[in-house]
């Protein structure tokens, strides 16, 4: 969902496919006391299907105990897929859907060390058709997608450079995401550099200098338009041209090159 506003349709499709999918029914909706939750639509919708609502208390989010538990699970997953690969915050949507579908497929101590798959597919076994099964990868790395066009021409790139976003729903490939055309692409023809994050940090050290104090100290014998002289009592408050401010400190020691920066 783009807006919390979207929760009515989406329960509502969420309520077919279990109907039409599972040949099941939905008896109880419990829910937080969102007020997404409580608009005519949504409650008109759940008394023409007998479904029961119910919602915690205010402020008591430990009495949807379950779901507030498996939300933390999700998030905690998707932050680490994220740090591991550097992969930006913009991106947390496609890392929830990766973690739900990696979570899915690991083992669970509460399930007797099965995954939550596996039994899901002992009761519906006819699912097993349209599930994704193809192996993990890892989320954030540096994908090349294979382009199969019909007649490629002999210069045209064989493959794109995407970052791995995730897994489709809805067909057996991997999906991938094109920066530079904004555009998510599913293919199961796609290489991948699994050691290698398509996204880096840029280096915070860099274009420090600004920042730092910095004093040079040059003899004054050796700026332009000086005259060498013996004379101690000579004036040294030369200010060369062309040349940027400058602390001049003659009392200072210089090294060999007569640049002393601090």
């Amino acid at each position: 969902m783009k807006d919390k506003s979207e929760t009515y349709m989406v329960f509502k499709r969420f309520h077919l496919m279990v109907k039409n999918v599972f040949q099941a029914s939905i008896h109880i909706l419990r829910s937080d006391n969102g007020r997404e939750y409580f608009s005519n639509d949504f409650n008109n919708y759940l008394n023409e299907h007998d479904i029961v609502h119910q919602s915690s208390c205010p402020y008591n989010s430990q009495q949807n105990g379950v779901a507030e538990r498996k939300n933390q699970h999700l998030l905690e997953t998707a932050r680490a897929l994220m740090f591991t690969q550097l992969v930006p915050n913009s991106y947390w949507g496609e890392a929830v859907l990766t973690a739900t579908y990696l979570i899915n497929r690991l083992p669970s101590k509460l399930l007797n060390f099965k995954t939550p798959l596996s039994v899901f597919l002992e009761a519906f076994p006819h699912y097993s058709r349209a599930l994704n099964n193809i192996s993990p990868k890892v989320f954030g790395c540096t994908s090349f997608v294979h382009q199969n066009q019909i007649n490629p021409s002999k210069l045209d790139p064989k493959a794109i450079k995407c970052v791995f976003v995730g897994y489709s729903p809805t067909q057996q490939g991997y999906k991938c995401y094109n920066p530079i055309t904004r555009k998510f692409i599913i293919s199961c023809d796609v290489s991948f550099l699994e050691t290698k994050p398509f996204f880096h940090h840029s280096n915070s050290n860099e274009h420090q200098e600004t920042n730092c104090s910095i004093i040079i100290t040059v003899p004054i014998n050796s700026l332009p338009g000086s005259t060498t002289s013996t004379t101690a009592d000579q004036p040294t408050d030369l200010q060369p041209t062309n040349m940027p401010d400058l602390e001049v400190s003659p009392n200072k020691p210089t090294d060999t090159t007569g640049v002393n920066i601090q």
